[in-house]
């Protein structure tokens, strides 16, 4: 799912609202985050795309032990971005950035979003997202791999 970064403590009120299928592993929700006064930015963890490829420095005998079924994708996808302030709704851009090569070097792409907000301005930014978990025979269940 999405995890703020950097800016929690200038959000006055973080909400999420999720629903999970069990059929195809997803969870998709809305998450809303008020502000006082906005920053200018607004950046987001998207660790499920860490799990969209697999690792190629596992042997094929370690991928199958963890995906019994094959190698199972995790991913997050970001359906709209909106900010909601002066009795307005508008759409928002954002950028999906890769992650710096720190816990790993492959499946980096997209997994920061940043969100360019109104500075200063009360409001509420509104993030409609889909996270798919992947079926693998290790970890607790709804765990990214």
């Amino acid at each position: 799912m999405l995890f703020l970064w950097a800016i929690a403590g200038l959000a006055a009120e973080i909400s999420l609202q999720a629903n999970f299928n069990p059929e195809d592993h997803t969870v998709s929700g809305m998450e809303t985050i008020s502000f006082d006064a906005a920053p200018a930015q607004a950046y987001f963890l998207l660790l499920a795309n860490l799990g969209r490829e697999p690792n190629p420095y596992l042997s094929g005998r370690a991928l199958d032990a963890t995906y019994p079924l094959g190698f199972d994708p995790s991913w997050t996808i970001i359906e709209r971005v909106l900010w909601k302030g002066d009795g307005r709704e508008e759409a928002l851009d954002y950028t999906l950035l890769p992650l710096p090569a720190v816990t790993q070097t492959y499946s980096l792409d997209d997994g920061i979003m940043r969100v360019e907000l109104p500075e200063g301005a009360p409001g509420t930014l509104v993030i409609f997202f889909r996270t798919r978990f992947p079926y693998t025979s290790m970890g607790e269940p709804g765990r990214l791999g």
